[in-house]
């Protein structure tokens, strides 16, 4: 597999790199990748993901585009409830999660009008009252219902008012809909960048023909797309996106890498392929390793939103997705 510029989601968050040259190493960490990605902004001292998160300094991807974003982030996805509001979901454990993030150096949190119909933004909204804004790297995604060029405009005009900011420093088209033209989509999108409600565009569950299309009605530039992959679903690998993401410059953002759990369960080794049987053969291999291996081939990684608080999780498995 070349390399690709790719992001990596903690829970449904990223993790974003981009490699240029003609390959990418596969070790059990990303100490490796050190001499083959120069441009990589590795802190000091670190060689895996959980030196990254215990340093309190997240480094940041920037393409050649100049779209920047943090290496590290945290989804909310499940946050609030499911794809529907959950009434008995513990609110305060999620803002905490997400506070606790933050304080550990976490500043890009990713969510969407469709978590939990509308009120994830609502907790994301509520737990980064009295950060400097300026430091956050917050996403959101416009539902696919609501692709018309007015009802893009005002979705991203919600989204902000539930998240309590003034602008998005990425917005993405969650799911493309055959239904509405792309071509209105974008034509809204430009609006809200030439409004500064949103800093930049990118799109979600885009196979190679969509984003295209996407890119040639924008004068703008699309910097990621979000996909399923880790290493049971590699599709998107198999069917060129990560190769299309490097030659055109965009970010891929890989969502549910360790399969809500699946790749970080020893027990369920019979299930699971050569590559993660590669790691877990090694006597010290444990889940951090495995997220650290998995990331080394393009796959991002996921812990469970309750244990965000928790420093030692951060290194291994913090989402649902």
């Amino acid at each position: 597999m070349r390399a690709s510029h790719v992001c990596y989601g903690m829970g449904e968050s990223w993790l974003a790199r981009s490699v240029s040259g003609p390959g990418a190493n596969y070790g059990l960490t990303f100490g490796s990748l050190k001499n083959s990605s120069p441009k990589f902004a590795w802190p000091p001292n670190c060689t895996t993901i959980r030196d990254i998160i215990e340093s309190m300094n997240i480094a940041t991807k920037r393409l050649r585009s100049g779209f920047e974003m943090p290496v590290l982030g945290m989804g909310t996805w499940m946050m609030g409830g499911d794809y529907h509001y959950d009434p008995n979901n513990d609110d305060e454990a999620d803002i905490t999660a997400i506070r606790a993030a933050i304080e550990m150096g976490i500043t890009h949190i990713d969510t969407a009008e469709r978590y939990a119909e509308r009120h994830a933004e609502e907790l994301v909204g509520q737990a980064i009252k009295g950060y400097d804004r300026t430091k956050l790297f917050i996403v959101s995604k416009v539902s696919p219902e609501h692709l018309r060029y007015e009802d893009v405009i005002a979705s991203a005009k919600e989204s902000l008012e539930r998240l309590q900011t003034e602008y998005l420093d990425l917005y993405l088209v969650h799911i493309p809909n055959p239904e509405i033209p792309i071509e209105e989509t974008m034509r809204a999108m430009d609006v809200l960048l030439a409004k500064g409600l949103v800093k930049n565009i990118g799109v979600s569950n885009f196979t190679i023909e969509r984003p295209e299309e996407a890119q040639s009605h924008t004068k703008n530039r699309i910097v990621a797309n979000q996909l399923h992959l880790n290493l049971i679903f590699r599709e998107p690998e198999r069917k060129g996106l990560l190769e299309y993401c490097q030659k055109n410059d965009v970010m891929f953002v890989a969502w549910r890498p360790v399969q809500k759990g699946l790749l970080a369960k020893r027990e369920r080794d019979q299930d699971l392929g050569r590559d993660v049987r590669e790691v877990r053969q090694n006597p010290c291999a444990d889940s951090n390793q495995l997220v650290d291996f998995s990331a080394q081939r393009g796959y991002s990684i996921e812990n469970e939103k309750h244990r965000a608080y928790k420093r030692e999780s951060w290194g291994c498995w913090m989402g649902n997705g």
